[in-house]
């Protein structure tokens, strides 16, 4: 276990089950939250899952309920040496894409999700100083999150900047931003030529 409150805990996910759960329930959480049209959500997620490659290499953290032991939240964090292996390289402005502007090896934090139920009770606070965590004890300078309205304070409660706006692809009907955290003093440095 890596965090406890009295209504849930955070621990690492590792069990092949689980991760079945919480691929499920990004299609869930993301129809219910965003109001995606359903020939969108077809399209991303054929099978009612939403995985993809980085699922394999990321670290996955889930909350799960002291009530009933089910996850009620999860996140996944992935390292990369380079912008265009990101999860989210699809996103980003040509301009904006350039390995110069960031330190690397960069963690790359998304796919939070948290059931209707128990938003707005400090579970992705608790995510995110988790994941903010692990990157520092990884010695792992820059996180970049891309960012939908609703997470913009929370994460910059949390210490991230703008870095930039992310293109609006077809199947994802939301305005996003990307987020950027600098943990380490290099790329403290870096904070001004990204502004």
């Amino acid at each position: 276990m890596i965090y406890e409150s009295d209504e849930f805990f955070i621990d690492y996910v590792k069990d092949p089950m689980l991760f079945g759960q919480i691929f499920k329930m990004r299609v869930d959480v993301w129809r219910a939250a965003e109001n995606a049209p359903d020939n969108v959500v077809k399209n991303m997620a054929p099978n009612g899952i939403y995985i993809d490659e980085h699922d394999n290499h990321g670290t996955h953290f889930a909350v799960f309920s002291k009530f009933h032991g089910q996850i009620i939240g999860a996140c996944r964090m992935c390292v990369h040496d380079k912008i265009m292996d990101t999860p989210d390289y699809p996103f980003f402005p040509k301009e904006r894409a350039l390995d110069k502007d960031f330190d690397f090896p960069i963690a790359c934090y998304n796919r939070m999700i948290v059931l209707p139920q128990y938003q707005r009770k400090g579970v992705s606070k608790a995510l995110d100083k988790i994941v903010i965590q692990h990157v520092k004890d990884l010695n792992v300078g820059t996180i970049l999150g891309l960012a939908n309205e609703r997470r913009v304070k929370p994460l910059e409660e949390q210490g991230f900047i703008f870095f930039c706006e992310a293109n609006q692809i077809l199947e994802i009907p939301i305005k996003q931003n990307f987020y950027i955290f600098h943990g380490s003093e290099s790329s403290k440095m870096k904070k001004d030529s990204i502004r």
